[in-house]
């Protein structure tokens, strides 16, 4: 019997940007961590970074940055910070998604979303932040955070989601939100939401689910 540690999957970085005068812009950056080497005792899951930005001087934004871990024996962790940006006097709609890499042994990979927005021209700003943890043996943690601010009067919407990843034979993940936060010095409406879910745990791995985050994205 011959056992070995797998290689560690490759890591992966996406930056996209887009512009336009008066005309829709769509941005949409995602990135993928590699898949770890095999062996009795695999590797870690290749990390992945991401940035997204789109900006349009009166029409409307929408910018969306998605990583997603490697999966391994042990799944790569995932942190975004202030990831996604747009600009316009228009609507501006952005997405930020952290998704932790499937595990092992070693357990799902954790995730924390972090974004806060200051400053997204004139128009209406809708931020929705997601952190998705890894399952695996032990589940991998979920951490989100977001904020937004408006200071000419247009609608603000903030939402953070945290999902924990699920265990199979150990703990699961826990999931967690930070300040999550919406603000008009001009009167506009705001909407602030969060969102957590916990994760569960299986004495074996459950028949209708599988080991990789994207099983556990929120579309």
């Amino acid at each position: 019997v011959a056992e070995g540690n797998g290689q560690d999957g490759g890591n992966a970085n996406v930056i996209a940007t887009a512009a336009a005068v008066d005309g829709f812009v769509h941005v949409f950056a995602n990135a993928t961590g590699g898949l770890a080497g095999g062996g009795t005792i695999g590797g870690t899951g290749g990390s992945a970074s991401v940035f997204a930005n789109g900006e349009s001087v009166t029409g409307a934004v929408y910018a969306e940055a998605r990583a997603i871990g490697g999966n391994g024996n042990a799944g790569a962790d995932i942190s975004l910070l202030n990831a996604v940006r747009g600009r316009s006097a228009g609507a501006v709609v952005l997405r930020q998604v952290a998704i932790g890499g499937g595990g092992g042994f070693a357990g799902g990979g954790n995730a924390s979303s972090i974004d806060h927005v200051t400053d997204h021209g004139a128009g209406a700003i809708d931020l929705e932040v997601v952190a998705v943890g890894g399952g695996g043996t032990t589940g991998g943690d979920a951490f989100a955070e977001a904020s937004a601010e408006d200071h000419l009067g247009a609608a603000t919407r903030v939402s953070a989601v945290a999902v924990a990843g699920w265990g199979f034979g150990g703990d699961a993940g826990s999931a967690t939100l930070g300040v999550v936060s919406g603000r008009s010095t001009a009167g506009g409406d705001v909407t602030v939401e969060g969102y957590v879910d916990s994760g569960l745990s299986y004495v074996s791995p459950p028949s209708d689910l599988d080991s990789t985050p994207e099983k556990a994205s929120v579309s």
